[in-house]
């Protein structure tokens, strides 16, 4: 049985390997925000907002219940 594996290029495993000896040594090395961490924010604050309207929409609901019974 041969053991068949995938080819890594050298210089994307020694970036990889870099980076992470660095990190775990502490020592800062230049890199970039990923793409989906501002896309994660934004879901974040859409959610929020769909939240607070979610309660306001209850809020005024029971509101109304509460007025059609009154009368």
């Amino acid at each position: 049985m041969s053991v068949r594996g995938m080819a890594v290029p050298t210089l994307g495993a020694k970036v990889i390997f870099e980076a992470i000896l660095k990190t775990f040594a502490g020592i800062d090395y230049p890199s970039i925000e990923p793409k989906w961490k501002l896309a994660i924010e934004e879901a974040k604050q859409k959610r929020k907002a769909s939240m607070k309207n979610s309660v306001k929409a209850t809020k005024a609901k029971k509101e109304s219940e509460q007025l059609t019974i009154k009368v």
